[in-house]
């Protein structure tokens, strides 16, 4: 008697792989050409990248709910980790970069930012870009801006983002270039004017967009990309008296929306001793309404003082947190944990990771509709 071939349909078998991690989802993909063609979708990795999984059990998935971190070393330890399954116990190796051509070059790159998988680096020297998956160990040298290549004896200082454009499912880079001779002083060097420009992966090109814009980026603090809107720190020095501000840049518009009232940032010099957690509800109305989430004690007997907040998970559960060691604080129980990898780990960097089969291949459009 012949057996009957049980067949799956599209839409089931799509429901099941979209689950799957990455080194599967590229091993079954060599399983049959209706597979390969599947998961080589951009409609497949959209919704592979963007899906939510806060119920997946799996620990051999890296689905938003895990750092990476990047730190410089005092000891042979791996410049780019992963700190994830469960309990977060573990320090799991990226391997090699291929944009990292030797270990010297670690102190000079830093990682600003990680949007669906993709983790952007500059390298503060050579004023390089380079977008990086290391689920499918793509990587890939952006061309330089018009302003890659300052005048010699002048002051340079870019600051860089990464988002993600919903409306044209392109992934596009934002830098922002101050430039001034090097004998201006510090004052001087705050107020001369920025260009702002602006990549696609689509097209591989840049396109200037304001030449004179007089807010201060913060590189040392990473940004973040919601909904098509890439939010990240600045100062304003033309307010009496300077202060910190929320800065937002819409992807698909391409400019800075004006919400002098979006937030207001205070960061005196009596710490208080609180780190507080806020989230900005119905910005689309134009309202701007902030909900305090959270208030941490850092002066709490739990933990020594001078611990900083490096990231915190899309769940809001869990904040890693840095200062002589490595803290993990769950936000619902107020509970510290040390993780016991802090030594040796210098200037530390940490982003939400959510592995991808997203391409930075400019060729191909990464994702589009």
């Amino acid at each position: 008697r012949s057996m009957a071939t049980l067949v799956l349909p599209e839409d089931v078998i799509f429901q099941i792989l979209i689950w799957l991690p990455v080194q599967s989802l590229l091993r079954f993909k060599s399983v049959c050409t209706s597979c390969y063609s599947l998961i080589q979708s951009s409609h497949f990795k959209q919704c592979h990248a963007t899906t939510t999984t806060t119920n997946v059990v799996d620990k051999n998935s890296k689905f938003g709910n895990t750092f990476i971190c990047q730190h410089e070393t005092l000891v042979p330890t791996p410049p780019f980790c992963l700190l994830s399954d469960e309990g977060f116990k573990e320090l799991e190796d990226l391997g090699k970069q291929p944009c990292l051509k030797d270990a010297r070059q670690s102190g000079i790159i830093d990682m600003v930012d990680c949007v669906h998988g993709i983790i952007c680096m500059y390298n503060r020297i050579t004023r390089d870009i380079v977008l990086w998956n290391p689920a499918t160990r793509q990587c890939r040298l952006l061309p330089k801006s018009s302003n890659g290549n300052p005048k010699i004896r002048h002051y340079h200082h870019d600051f860089v983002g990464l988002g993600f454009d919903v409306e044209t499912k392109d992934y596009k880079m934002i830098q922002v270039s101050s430039l001034g001779p090097q004998n201006e002083n510090w004052f001087g060097r705050l107020n001369i004017p920025r260009k702002v420009e602006i990549y696609c992966l689509s097209t591989d090109s840049w396109r200037l967009l304001d030449s004179d814009f007089r807010t201060h980026c913060c590189s040392q603090t990473l940004g973040q990309s919601l909904n098509g809107i890439y939010y990240h720190l600045g100062v304003d020095y033309t307010a009496e008296p300077d202060k910190y501000v929320i800065l937002s840049f819409d992807l698909s518009k391409e400019k800075f929306p004006k919400s002098d009232k979006l937030a207001c940032i205070t960061t005196p010099y009596e710490v208080s001793g609180f780190h507080k957690v806020w989230m900005l509800n119905d910005y689309d109305t134009g309202k701007e309404l902030w909900t305090e989430l959270y208030r941490v004690d850092v002066t709490s007997p739990k933990i020594q003082t001078g611990y900083s907040i490096l990231a915190i998970l899309w769940n809001g559960k869990f904040g890693l947190f840095i200062g002589r060691t490595w803290l993990l604080y769950n936000f619902i129980t107020d509970e510290f944990e040390d993780l016991g990898f802090g030594e040796g780990f210098c200037s530390p960097t940490a982003a939400i990771y959510k592995e991808s089969l997203v391409s930075v291949d400019a060729a191909a459009k990464a994702i589009s509709s």
